[in-house]
């Protein structure tokens, strides 16, 4: 959200561009994590996984720094969204089915504001 607020304020993006981009990105994300981490999780593995979304990551907050023009906040976008499902489906995967909720939830609880 940091980077909606550079957009606003910074770049002087009207609210309705940021409305666009944030359901634009959400579609993006749902593609992302379902299509792209499946096919990802299978060729790469979940740790190279986790690591190529932990550097989309980066690159989206590069851009978001040093971005200047409207459509740059737009290509950051939502391929870093693989990142926490990825880490979910590792500790799912090592952890006993009775002991997921326990492990998961301080997991979610990160990623809530």
């Amino acid at each position: 959200m940091n980077g909606l607020i550079h957009d606003v304020k910074v770049i002087r993006v009207r609210s309705e561009t940021v409305a666009a981009f944030i359901a634009v990105v959400g579609i993006l994300s749902i593609m992302a994590q379902t299509v792209v981490l499946g096919i990802l999780m299978r060729s790469i593995a979940n740790k190279n996984t986790i690591l190529l979304g932990l550097g989309f990551q980066i690159l989206q907050l590069a851009w978001y720094g040093f971005g200047s023009q409207p459509w740059m906040m737009w290509a950051a976008g939502a391929v870093s969204s693989i990142t926490f499902p990825a880490i979910s489906a590792i500790l799912s995967r090592n952890a006993d089915s009775d002991q997921q909720g326990e492990l998961l939830r301080p997991h979610t609880n990160i990623r809530l504001p």
